[in-house]
């Protein structure tokens, strides 16, 4: 992806993926990692998404980001509602210099109220708000072979409540943010 919204590379191709990183995504869409992740949550009932809708893995390299979003709450597809959201980053050398963070919003897309640094290892679970916003902050790194933002991402679904309606998602226009 390369527009004002997002410039990023993305695949949730399995084939293309690498053992490791193959073997990673199939493992967070095991019963019993969902069952981990639905008693974390308290949300009972999850869902692997099989197709990966939106999720996958993401490379961020100098200057890519996420603009401030919210996702969809109902899968296009499966028209299940997307509860969960699993990240886990694989940066191998991380730098808070370069940015990059993961970034939460308030219910207006106005403003941060949590950054979360994109160490490696590190796995955020989030359940999926219906006025949930969050972006990734632009990569600022001096370039280089290994600086880039690298996560594995995945969504828990589950029966869709009458209140979730979104398909797609929906972006704030750039107001001057710290995300381009």
């Amino acid at each position: 992806y390369n527009n004002d919204f997002e410039r990023k590379r993305t695949t949730r191709d399995l084939p293309l993926l690498s053992p490791f990183t193959r073997n990673l995504l199939e493992g967070m869409q095991s019963p019993s990692f969902i069952n981990i992740v639905s008693n974390a949550i308290g949300i009972p009932n999850l869902i692997a998404d099989p197709g990966l809708h939106g999720m996958g893995i993401y490379r961020y390299d100098n200057g890519g980001f996420l603009a401030p979003h919210m996702g969809y709450e109902l899968h296009p597809i499966l028209n299940l509602e997307r509860r969960v959201n699993v990240l886990l980053f694989l940066t191998p050398e991380w730098n808070v210099g370069w940015k990059g963070q993961h970034l939460l919003w308030d219910d207006v897309g106005f403003n941060v109220i949590r950054e979360i640094e994109p160490r490696q290892g590190r796995m955020v679970i989030y359940e999926s708000q219906d006025n949930g916003w969050m972006s990734v902050r632009s990569l600022q790194t001096p370039g280089g072979e290994n600086q880039y933002l690298a996560m594995v991402a995945t969504t828990y679904l589950t029966q869709p409540r009458a209140t979730a309606t979104r398909k797609r998602a929906v972006f704030i226009p750039n107001r001057g943010y710290e995300f381009a």
